[in-house]
């Protein structure tokens, strides 16, 4: 049990109508994918006003650059150059939302578990070399930005809880993150850096929790988004909420912001097309009781994964038609702040 000193979990807010939010979504997660870029001009400014209009305030890019493809112009050497990025920016400045910017996805990151560490360690350098080419054009990209629109960095490779567990990997992590943000601090002094993490269940909560701690503190990482994992199969809500506690009163007292992320989808069930969408919208019922495992706990206010995707038409009919289901729901409850809470 927790010491009555460590507030792992805020207070809810009170009086939540039975059936609405128990917290308001104020962030939500983006991911720029090929086949959207290729979309009418006015796509990004109508999705971000669907994003406003919902409540959200701050836009996470999880990357961009995913793969042999960048959006944004200017690197030499890309394969391939879709350059939505300033549109997206100016868009979402547009529509009120400060916007997180990923750097590059790479696939690889996936594998890292099976590299010997020796291995791991030369793989990563590359990594940091990579990102020496890239943030020249990404950074002036981001100069053509209206001011304050660009809130801070966010680093596209996820913490699992099992790939990093053994003392030398968790190490090889922690140079690999403190070099990558000192670099990042030389592009931009002013803007702090968040990273994601999620469990599988390959650690107890308690030490996934202070391996997070650890990570995050010795890396400088001002941000850490807890992402629940319930809609890819890989925790139930209880399981998420265990999860999130325990990273919580981890990080207290510490320098690291907590906010979780609820996944707003459901994985297709097989079989289906390869040029269908992996994922299909989670019903609002399953939604409502995603949010309520983790509302209130941590430092900010609750991030979606995600709106664009499947709350609004951005990610389709069946996302256009859980977003009117979604926005009735917020207007019976009382707008988008349903379920104030902080932030």
């Amino acid at each position: 049990m927790l010491p009555p000193s460590v507030p792992a979990v805020a207070a809810l807010p009170p009086a939540v109508p039975r059936g609405c939010p128990a917290a308001p979504f104020r962030g939500t997660i983006l991911q720029l994918l090929r086949r959207d870029v290729s979309r009418p001009r006015l796509t990004w400014p109508t999705l971000m006003r669907d994003l406003n209009r919902f409540g959200i305030r701050e836009l996470t890019l999880q990357w961009t650059s995913i793969g042999p493809t960048d959006f944004y112009a200017g690197r030499p050497g890309s394969a391939e150059t879709l350059p939505v990025l300033p549109a997206v920016l100016r868009a979402a400045h547009a529509a009120g939302l400060r916007v997180w910017v990923g750097l590059h996805q790479d696939p690889e990151w996936w594998s890292a578990a099976s590299r010997p560490t020796e291995e791991l360690d030369s793989w990563l350098a590359r990594r940091l070399d990579d990102l020496d080419a890239r943030l020249p054009a990404l950074t002036a990209a981001l100069a053509t930005a209206p001011p304050r629109t660009v809130a801070g960095w966010y680093v596209a490779d996820e913490l699992d809880d099992g790939t990093w567990q053994a003392p030398e990997r968790e190490a090889a992590l922690v140079r690999y993150l403190r070099a990558t943000i000192e670099r990042l601090r030389r592009a931009a002094p002013d803007r702090p850096v968040a990273i994601s993490a999620f469990a599988n269940g390959a650690q107890a909560p308690a030490e996934y929790a202070a391996q997070l701690r650890r990570v995050t503190a010795e890396a400088g990482i001002e941000r850490l988004l807890i992402q629940d994992a319930v809609g890819a199969g890989k925790r139930t809500p209880a399981q998420a909420r265990a999860v999130a506690q325990a990273v919580a009163a981890a990080l207290h007292g510490g320098t690291t912001l907590l906010g979780t992320v609820v996944e707003l989808f459901d994985l297709r069930p097989a079989p289906r097309r390869a040029d269908e969408p992996a994922t299909v919208p989670a019903p609002v019922p399953a939604i409502l009781e995603r949010l309520a495992a983790t509302a209130g706990i941590g430092d900010l206010p609750a991030t979606s994964f995600s709106h664009a995707h499947h709350l609004t038409a951005f990610g389709g009919r069946e996302a256009a038609e859980r977003g009117a289901e979604w926005s009735r729901l917020l207007a019976r409850c009382g707008g988008a702040s349903a379920g104030r809470g902080r932030g």
